[in-house]
């Protein structure tokens, strides 16, 4: 760094190449960077731009952009189980726990199925499906499709139980859940968050079983209240 510019400095660079080496801190707060998935679908990026600003008004200034990946990290949230359950009218009852509530990304989501179906009702399969949910503001919400599967060996089941536990292989590129509330009350709040959707198709008409279980899905091993490690740090930003 051969000198400090402070605003509304000038100074005159003499023939040669410089280098100025900055090093700026970020928000802790900032949403994660979001790519759009859809024409005109909302979408999150950020950009650095440098701008130098020549003092003759006939010389036009050099202006370069470059994109950045920002990777949110939540605050501590403690790590409990995330479960529901419900029943039809033929007394098939589901019951679904998610072993942890927060998992990350690429990891294994484990999931644990109990079913009773005391009049040995038809189920042609289980269906779980991952949901990303992103809302901006109060009027812009999109709903993304990010894991579909059907559970292994649950194919026109009959029997009266069911007990069984069950892992699913999460994309490694996912967005972590956030949410963001600018400090200035005419900036539109941002929120990421993820839910399990487990559907039991059974026989019959309208008789489907559904079940919605919360997820928190982050980059990186999360801090919970049981841990004293620091989170990673937002220096940590690829170009």
């Amino acid at each position: 760094m051969i000198r400090t510019v402070e605003k509304g400095d000038s100074f005159i660079l003499e023939s040669g190449n410089y280098t100025w080496p900055f090093s700026p801190s970020l928000v802790a707060s900032l949403p994660s960077t979001l790519e759009q998935t859809r024409h005109e679908g909302p979408y999150l990026r950020y950009v650095v731009r440098i701008q130098l600003i020549q003092s003759e008004w006939y010389k036009k200034n050099i202006q370069k952009a470059c994109f950045i990946t920002v990777q949110s990290v939540l605050s501590p949230i403690p790590m409990i189980e995330s479960k529901d359950d419900n029943k039809n009218e033929k007394s098939v009852h589901l019951h679904a726990i998610l072993q942890n509530n927060i998992v990350v990304a690429g990891k294994k989501l484990i999931l644990r199925v109990d079913l009773h179906n005391q009049n040995r009702a038809l189920i042609n399969r289980i269906t779980l499906t991952l949901i990303q949910q992103r809302l901006l503001g109060s009027a812009v919400k999109e709903e993304l499709t990010s894991l579909k599967q059907n559970l292994n060996g649950i194919h026109d089941f009959q029997d009266e139980n069911l007990h069984d536990k069950f892992e699913f292989r999460l994309p490694e590129k996912m967005a972590p859940s956030c949410s963001y509330v600018p400090e200035w009350s005419n900036r539109k709040p941002i929120t990421v968050r993820y839910e399990v959707h487990l559907e039991a198709h059974v026989h019959g008409l309208c008789r489907n079983i559904h079940l919605r279980l919360p997820l928190t899905i982050v980059n990186g091993k999360q801090q919970t209240n049981n841990e004293f490690s620091p989170p990673p740090s937002y220096e940590k930003i690829s170009l």
